[in-house]
């Protein structure tokens, strides 16, 4: 079962959101053929994320779901622009992130206070996006903050959070553990099914 393709994505990420579903309902929300749905629902069953119930199905592991995106994404390979700037990186977000869709570190920004980083991260979906977001950083040569501009492998889920584009917690909470920053999410993962890490 490839997650990321389209259609499977689609039903994945409806059932992650929902957690409890039916196969009709999730046919119907995502667009997608009973039969894809059927086939993602028993490999999900198979593979233990998911219980059949009564009138319907339970995911019951969200988080270990969420961990095998890490198998199939490469974050790095969706980089298509590294711009290094002395522009404050609070400044870049709040310019940038009110056109352009904000991701990765950017997004959990918006979500979590827990982690902070030193680049701002933003989705382009095309050329004339990538070549508006160039556009809008000054300095581009030097300084301390970093724009990493990465092209979506799969169309983004986005939602306004106050006056800003970003991935939605989901979306979000996905890009993360496949940049091999799951710990860095733990307030996503309580945020979203109460799934709390623990500190040694």
């Amino acid at each position: 079962m490839k997650l990321t393709s389209k259609k499977t994505y689609k039903a994945i990420y409806y059932i992650l959101e929902k957690r409890e579903f039916t196969q009709l309902q999730t046919a119907k929300s995502t667009s997608t053929s009973l039969g894809q749905v059927n086939k993602v629902v028993q490999w999900l069953v198979r593979k233990n994320f998911v219980e059949k119930r009564r009138n319907n199905y339970y995911l019951k592991d969200p988080s270990g779901l969420v961990a095998l995106f890490a198998l199939e994404r490469d974050v790095d390979s969706l980089l298509v622009r590294k711009i290094q700037t002395s522009t404050p990186q609070k400044k870049l977000i709040e310019s940038l992130g009110k056109k352009h869709a904000l991701c990765l570190d950017s997004a959990l920004s918006l979500y979590s206070n827990y982690y902070r980083s030193n680049r701002v991260c933003v989705y382009a979906e095309s050329e004339k996006e990538l070549l508006e977001i160039e556009n809008a950083i000054s300095s581009k040569n030097s300084g301390f903050v970093e724009v990493c501009v990465f092209k979506p492998d799969i169309k983004p889920e986005i939602s306004k959070v106050g006056k800003l584009k970003a991935t939605q917690k989901l979306r979000t909470l996905i890009d993360l553990v496949s940049d091999n920053k799951t710990f860095y999410a733990k307030d996503l993962f309580k945020q979203l099914w109460k799934v709390e890490f623990l500190e040694s």
